[in-house]
């Protein structure tokens, strides 16, 4: 695709393979490094790897990984936890240990690391895919709608509103629509 790009081809013959449904962990490393896999399919599978490894339910992870990643923001050593992602598994344990993770906390954050991602980043990127609007899940996966846009949208809400839920949703598939069809930025939008 670049090199058709690059040459100005205006076509090209392509088979496109959707990311199957049931990825494995060595299938869901390949699928990561796509770049044209979406945020939301990303996050569903770093999910759903972490609770098949774990068998921890998703609120339980994402309520755990918030308060891992608090305790160690606030202890100022996010930065140690971050150097884990390039070490071995023996030493991505040793190293939580000595962060005084251990138990269901480990499992999670080892899961993390094993997948060779930030657990930061998976907690501020990947986490808030998982709870938005249908309607903006359906956006992102099938309009292209980018993930910080879906996220800006998000606030469109009945409660936020005081609208009904219907009402809101109106009000967020038009505006998801001129996000799309202006290219406006996470700004704009």
């Amino acid at each position: 695709w670049e090199a058709a790009s690059f040459l100005k081809w205006e076509t090209i013959r392509a088979v496109v393979v959707a990311p199957p449904s049931d990825l494995d962990q060595s299938s869901l490393l390949t699928f990561l490094g796509f770049e044209d896999l979406n945020p939301l399919d990303k996050a569903e599978a770093v999910f759903k790897e972490i609770t098949k490894s774990t068998g921890l339910e998703l609120d339980l992870i994402c309520t755990s990984l918030g308060t891992i990643l608090k305790r160690i923001e606030r202890d100022k050593r996010t930065k140690e936890l971050t150097k884990l992602i390039a070490l071995s598994s023996e030493e991505q344990e040793f190293g939580l240990e000595s962060l005084g993770v251990v138990g269901e906390e480990e499992n999670i954050l080892l899961v993390i690391l094993e997948l060779g991602l930030n657990p930061s980043s998976v907690k501020a990127n990947l986490m808030p895919m998982l709870s938005l609007p249908s309607d903006l899940k359906n956006a992102t996966r099938q309009k292209g709608l980018k993930a910080a846009h879906a996220l800006a949208l998000s606030i469109i809400s009945a409660k936020t509103l005081n609208i009904t839920e219907k009402k809101a949703a109106s009000e967020r598939i038009n505006l998801t629509q001129k996000v799309i069809s202006e290219n406006l930025t996470v700004a704009e939008t």
